[in-house]
């Protein structure tokens, strides 16, 4: 069946991806298997919020809808740019002043200490 969103009215809840929720984050689960880390979900940053260190064991892309998200190697992302994280690579994002990125997984993440 199909299904339509608005990002606006969704009800977005915390982000426990990895089982304990991350403080400022939410998420909205589009078309996300957990048990495979397969799908889309929409992550809302709020201000000052980050991701744990993690590597990437699936290749996973994100779209940056609003704000500015930032990542551990200095890149600055803003609305419209896509980026793709292919298996490897090690980064955390975090965004200064909010953000929301659309998110497809392919696998999943292997939280990582700094």
């Amino acid at each position: 069946m199909e299904q339509f969103y608005n990002i606006s009215e969704l009800k977005y809840k915390p982000y426990d991806r990895y089982g304990t929720p991350i403080d400022g984050l939410y998420w909205y689960e589009l078309n996300f298997d957990k048990a495979t880390s397969y799908g889309t979900f929409i992550l809302k940053f709020q201000p000052g919020s980050r991701t744990n260190f993690h590597e990437h064991t699936g290749t996973e892309e994100f779209y940056i809808i609003d704000g500015i998200l930032h990542d551990s190697k200095a890149n600055v992302f803003r609305p419209g740019t896509f980026i793709t994280m292919p298996p490897g690579s090690r980064h955390y994002t975090w965004s200064p002043s909010g953000c929301t990125v659309l998110v497809f997984s392919q696998g999943p993440n292997i939280i990582i200490s700094e």
